[in-house]
């Protein structure tokens, strides 16, 4: 007797159902996709019961006649494809043939379809996949497709899906995607007889943004774009600074369709880089578009995941994108001063003509042993009293509280943070150092002995050729003991000894670390090697630190992103006081 058997149609339809409709969410995906492939310019989705109960979703498409309304139903049916190359050039949302027969077989469905040449439309209903009726009906040129008892053939399914307000968190997340990537077309979503949204459609993406999120936080939205090799990136990301109040996540799509894809979410996330600090989220929505050829959308069921020929490329271009929309971004929030070869500045003098310039300084030398280094254009003591520090308006006030620096300038007041300040100022000299591979090396006289716990040891064993790119030479010495031999130049006048020894301490700590293992010692090292806050600084400290931050290329945020200063204009301190 034959142990293998066909199985009947009706186990073969639920099977398939299970791969594409995994929850109401689904099934408004699919059937959101049908009408956008129809040439859809308005869509409607109304929701009872968080989908189980359940979804219609009409549109003013092209519609379709009485027997493509039967074929439709059919499994690997399609209008989108003809032959095999057509699958290599991919241009619409469905194309599969498996999302309709699927829904129908587990629901209770109704479909009614015109096209513009027909004089009455086609009204289809399938129950639990067997067809029940078709008939004449009037109605408008379009589709409306009406769901109803999703898995009542199928308990356990149904028995799996989630609390309801989960389910309807996914539906309205797949609608908001969908209107994302197609803001020229109109969405109205309902869920219970409650209107969620009503996006009319708009010209632009920016504009659909300030539908959805509100006007300011589309007004603080910035554009980002990239291309090369037949690749374009695009879209619009949020400034980490500003994301601990908005918190959208980042929308990825490829040629409009939505996707989920690691790779792409972690170009976006080593886009933004050491700026995401604690608990903030990148928030965006970036597009993709790349020939058919180059990506594979076929590789899900669902088609929720793609796979790129040269994926590399992709990835290259989005950080590419990011990277340099946040640094426009960051410098456009202030125009910070442009360093020239000049005198270090003392505080609060006036000088000439213009009050704000920063004069000559007759202070005696830096306290502080960072600040004994030159990161100038010219050596310090090349520097004569005559020339002025910078040629745009600003002046420094004092330190408050320890803590901050008071800076006035022509747009506002700036309070800066100074550990935060000096923690930038290290972090860019050790990177820049290390990128240009011109990391100058300082042979101990007498090396520096580690005995750590076994756990430590071997996490210290796996990090040495990390510690040696940057600089440090660590040797083993014995079971769990190792030798500190080299140290890098430019942490000369600190307690270099203590600050390794912390870095290797805390290498086991939990928590966000960036991509590159470097990154995450270079940026522990500056934060340790930083003036810490509550630490006086003399006027000629105070004017050397503002130099070095205002020449860092990124000044707004120290290397774990959180911010180095904040601005008062003197419009919004007027309005505080009631001047205007």
């Amino acid at each position: 007797m034959s142990r293998i058997r066909l199985l009947p149609e009706a186990v073969v339809n639920k099977i398939a159902a299970g791969e594409v409709v995994e929850r109401p969410a689904s099934v408004v995906k699919e059937l959101v996709e049908n009408s956008l492939d129809s040439g859809a310019k308005s869509i409607r989705v109304m929701v009872r019961g968080s989908g189980r109960r359940e979804i219609r979703v009409e549109d003013d498409g092209c519609g379709m006649e009485r027997d493509d309304l039967l074929l439709a139903f059919e499994r690997h049916s399609t209008s989108k494809l003809r032959d095999f190359p057509d699958l290599e050039e991919i241009s619409t949302l469905g194309f599969r043939g498996e999302a309709l027969p699927s829904i129908a077989g587990v629901s209770d469905l109704l479909m009614t379809s015109r096209t513009a040449d027909s004089p009455a439309a086609a009204r289809l209903h399938i129950f639990g996949g067997t067809i029940k009726d078709l008939t004449e009906v009037g109605a408008p040129v379009g589709t409306v497709v009406e769901v109803k008892r999703l898995f009542f053939n199928t308990p356990a399914r149904r028995k799996f899906l989630k609390t309801d307000r989960t389910e309807m968190a996914h539906i309205t997340a797949r609608v908001i995607d969908h209107g994302l990537a197609n803001p020229e077309v109109a969405f109205y979503y309902e869920r219970d007889n409650e209107v969620i949204l009503d996006l009319p459609a708009c010209s632009s993406l920016k504009e659909r943004l300030g539908d959805l999120w509100g006007g300011e936080t589309a007004g603080s939205l910035v554009q980002l774009e990239a291309s090369g090799d037949g690749v374009s990136v695009s879209g619009f990301i949020m400034p980490p600074d500003l994301s601990l109040t908005v918190r959208k996540g980042v929308s990825l799509f490829i040629n409009r369709r939505p996707v989920q894809d690691r790779m792409l979410f972690g170009a976006v996330m080593e886009g933004c880089g050491p700026l995401l600090a604690g608990r903030r989220y990148a928030t965006g929505v970036i597009f993709v578009e790349i020939s058919g050829r180059a990506v594979d959308v076929n590789i899900h069921p669902a088609k929720r995941e793609v796979k790129f020929s040269n994926p590399p490329l992709i990835r290259g271009l989005v950080v590419r994108a990011v990277r340099e929309a946040l640094k426009i971004a960051s410098s456009a929030r202030i125009a910070y001063p442009i360093r020239a070869s000049g005198p270090v500045g003392g505080v609060g003098e006036s000088g000439g003509m213009d009050p704000y310039l920063t004069p000559p300084a007759a202070e005696s030398a830096p306290v502080f042993p960072h600040f004994s280094q030159d990161y100038s254009s010219s050596p310090v003591a090349e520097k004569t009293e005559s020339e002025p520090l910078f040629p745009s308006p600003y002046r420094i006030l004092g330190q408050a509280a320890k803590r901050y620096l008071l800076v006035e300038s022509s747009d506002g007041l700036l309070i800066i943070d100074q550990h935060a300040a000096h923690e930038r100022i290290i972090y860019e000299r050790f990177r820049r150092d290390l990128l240009n591979e011109k990391m100058e090396l300082q042979t101990l006289l007498a090396p520096i002995n580690l005995d750590l716990d076994p756990r430590d040891a071997a996490l210290l064993l796996e990090k040495i050729p990390i510690f040696r790119e940057i600089g440090i030479e660590i040797e083993p010495f014995g079971d769990d003991s190792f030798i500190i031999t080299a140290l890098p130049a430019i942490l000369s006048g600190w307690n270099r000894e203590e600050l390794v020894l912390k870095v290797i301490d805390g290498l086991a700590d939990e928590g966000k670390k960036p991509d590159d293992p470097r990154e995450e010692i270079i940026i522990r090292m500056s934060c340790l090697a930083a003036v810490k806050a509550r630490a006086s600084l003399a006027p000629v400290e105070l004017a050397r630190l503002v130099e070095e931050l205002f020449a860092c290329e990124d000044p707004d945020h120290c290397p774990h992103g959180r911010p180095t200063m904040i601005v008062d204009s003197w419009g919004e301190l007027e309005k505080r006081f009631g001047r205007r």
